[in-house]
């Protein structure tokens, strides 16, 4: 199997709100500028496929891209966000720095850090194994981002994630293992 290249993609800037189910929200006017930035980025790398968690702003944000290289978007249900729980949370940072500490920690009808690390890893290991190399964006949201940089490399914290920007691009290599160069 050859080296695969993921460009692992954070969502661009969207508008969470009560009365929109999470997988619903759209990007903000600032997000579908980013999205647009995106593809003018990435649209000159050799890009071969582009894979997307299935939520709204994660597709959105990558959207520009796909339609600039003319690439189909494939959806994998394992990219998306971390659910928090099943109710409404006014904010979440307090839980997201203690999942930090304690990966096992989850509220009701939520996933721990763990769990969605778990899922992650596997719908990225799916994704490296099914291209068989190349170069790959994947669409995706800053928690399970975080997590799954963390893996590689423990250095990654509350911290990495209050300052991960949106439309940010990480870049992991597969070669029967990820290999991140920070």
């Amino acid at each position: 199997m050859s080296k695969t290249r993921l460009h692992l993609v954070r969502h661009a800037v969207a508008s969470p709100h009560p009365n929109i189910a999470e997988p619903d929200w759209p990007l903000t006017d600032v997000g579908q500028a980013q999205a647009r930035d995106l593809a003018l980025s990435l649209g000159s790398e050799p890009v071969d496929a582009i894979w997307s968690s299935p939520y709204q702003r994660s597709m959105d944000t990558i959207a520009p891209l796909s339609d600039h290289l003319s690439h189909d978007v494939e959806v994998h249900h394992g990219l998306r966000e971390r659910r928090w729980s099943d109710a409404w949370l006014d904010d979440f940072t307090p839980h997201l720095e203690r999942s930090f500490r304690e990966p096992d920690y989850k509220l009701p009808g939520g996933e721990s850090a763990r769990e969605a690390l778990y899922r992650f890893d596997a719908a990225l290991i799916e994704i490296a194994c099914v291209s068989g190399g190349g170069h790959i964006v994947v669409g995706t949201h800053g928690n399970v981002l975080s997590l799954f940089l963390r893996s590689l490399d423990p250095s990654v914290d509350f911290q990495f994630w209050k300052e991960l920007p949106y439309a940010a691009v990480y870049s992991v290599d597969w070669d029967d293992g990820f290999c991140w160069q920070r």
